[in-house]
């Protein structure tokens, strides 16, 4: 099983968990983004929608994992399952319109609480985009420091993407991570300051902070993390550097998803519910589908989601499109990032050395002058096998260069008569080859 068929299928099934646990982290009041009375939700009915809702679910976990892992087409399954998850979403939501409670639709706004900050001040907020600045500053100036090519794209095996390096492609680098801050930073100040309070007192009102702040720290720290690949790539961080980083930001964000679900929306979990309904004082109907809110007349800028938790934007807001206009702008940087500084060749001398490796071994006596000291023993000692399997197949037709593996080796296809290998070899070091291998093709 390949690895990306692996990823996708753990991806599915954490999507199906969520979204198994949605309508029960909601504030008690909302049921699939309609505004009901506390006691509906323990109802025969709201329990056979959510039944439904449920066997919806893991009816598309069950099929979009055999699109996966049986006819191997992973894109198309989370794709599927998004937009399964999303009908259920809106099939719930028309089920449960017909008993919304009535007189929720009033806007209350609330002036009296204190103004919240951000944790450590602005300045820890924008110490991210001062990391990045000084990190191009210290590529400016050890620019003969740096590698031929930059890993641009990562997983967890290491580096996936490289590009050759250039001013343009180092700036391109610094700009996409910068504004991927800018928008955690941005959504950690709208969540602050343009959202709305739905307790302004009481228990219920310090839980709503405490949830409130739990979001924003959330934020920054991916804010902190966001800056290492960039750091990683212009250092020549090993790939180990990069998989702990994959793994540690993966487990804190678990983590923080896993105490705010805990506490519910606006930590409403954590305080007993009251006699009435509270929902977010807005109109069922400005609420699409229950997922998306819409009210032009509305000047806030970020309300609570009413299904899950967190925040979305008010689409009526015209300064919410500033988002799609940010993220867009992130789409084109790491764009032009991979395309100015594309793969325009294999490293110097790796392919002459490769053809003129080949033909020696098609003579039953290998070049080792051309290679490491080390190289050469190992290659010593595997000839016979070497030898025999370049005897198999046959003349020596052509080379093609594929691009450049996660450890930076240049790849190349070697095809003959009667099969192909496929080469990775190392960037010669004082004219000599310090790493080769292959394995044959179908």
């Amino acid at each position: 099983m390949d690895m990306p068929n692996i990823s996708i299928l753990i991806l599915i099934l954490v999507m199906g968990v969520f979204a198994h646990g949605l309508p029960e982290v909601t504030r008690p009041s909302v049921f699939f983004g309609v505004t009901v009375d506390p006691g509906f939700r323990t109802s025969d009915l709201a329990r056979l929608i959510l039944r439904h809702y449920r066997v919806a679910l893991w009816g598309s976990v069950l099929v979009t994992s055999v699109l996966d892992l049986v006819l191997h087409r992973p894109s198309v399954a989370l794709v599927v399952h998004g937009i399964v998850i999303c009908g259920a979403l809106v099939a719930s939501h028309r089920s449960a319109l017909p008993h919304a409670a009535l007189g929720t639709s009033q806007i209350d706004v609330d002036l009296s609480a204190p103004p919240e900050r951000i944790p450590g001040g602005l300045t820890t907020a924008l110490l991210p985009f001062i990391v990045l600045l000084g990190v191009g500053s210290w590529a400016v100036a050890h620019w003969d420091q740096l590698p031929t090519r930059l890993p641009v794209h990562w997983g967890l095996s290491g580096p996936h993407r490289w590009v050759v390096t250039s001013a343009r492609v180092i700036l391109l680098l610094l700009a996409e991570h910068a504004l991927i801050c800018l928008v955690l930073l941005a959504v950690a100040l709208g969540v602050l300051h343009w959202s709305r309070r739905i307790a302004t007192s009481g228990a219920a009102a310090a839980s709503e902070r405490q949830f409130r702040r739990r979001t924003v720290l959330l934020l920054l720290v991916v804010e902190y993390f966001t800056v290492l690949p960039a750091i990683f790539s212009l250092l020549q961080a090993p790939a180990l550097a990069m998989q702990i980083w994959s793994v540690t930001i993966i487990v804190i964000v678990v983590a923080f998803v896993l105490s705010m679900m805990r506490a519910g929306q606006g930590g409403a979990l954590q305080v007993a519910p009251g006699p009435s309904p509270i929902g977010d004082r807005t109109t069922d109907a400005r609420w699409i589908g229950g997922l998306l809110y819409f009210n032009p007349t509305d000047p806030v800028l970020f309300v609570e989601k009413r299904t899950g938790i967190g925040w979305t934007v008010n689409v009526g807001n015209p300064w919410s499109w500033m988002s799609v206009v940010v993220i867009a702008a992130i789409v084109l940087v790491a764009s032009l990032t991979a395309r100015g500084g594309r793969d325009t060749g294999a490293s110097p001398g790796t392919e002459e050395s490769l053809r003129r490796y080949i033909q020696s071994l098609q003579q039953g006596h290998p070049n080792d002058d051309e290679m490491a000291p080390e190289l050469a023993a190992a290659v010593k000692q595997q000839l016979p096998r070497i030898v025999s399997t370049i005897n198999a197949l046959g003349a020596f037709d052509s080379l093609t260069y594929e691009g450049t593996d996660t450890n930076g080796a240049d790849v190349f296809i070697a095809a003959f008569s009667r099969g192909r290998l496929e080469w990775h070899v190392g960037p010669l070091v004082d004219g000599k080859v310090t790493s080769r291998q292959f394995h044959p093709l179908p």
